[in-house]
């Protein structure tokens, strides 16, 4: 990554984090939808909406 520009390393970067929240949000769905009841799925299904508005903001990012 030295050797990439700015707009090189940002593009990378954004990537490589919408990749990472967008399977966030889906294995945070599907356990909170599939897993056992209990604490680890209320908390699953608890942090969804913060998870999502941080996807939404990447996606924001990535189409400027």
């Amino acid at each position: 990554m030295k050797a990439a520009s700015d707009a090189d390393f940002d593009q990378a970067y954004l990537s490589t984090q919408l990749t990472g929240h967008q399977q966030t949000v889906a294995l945070f769905d599907d356990y909170a939808k599939h897993g056992p009841e209990g604490e680890v799925r209320d908390t699953a299904k608890a942090l969804l909406p913060t998870l999502r508005m941080h996807l939404a903001h990447i996606e924001e990012l990535t189409d400027k």
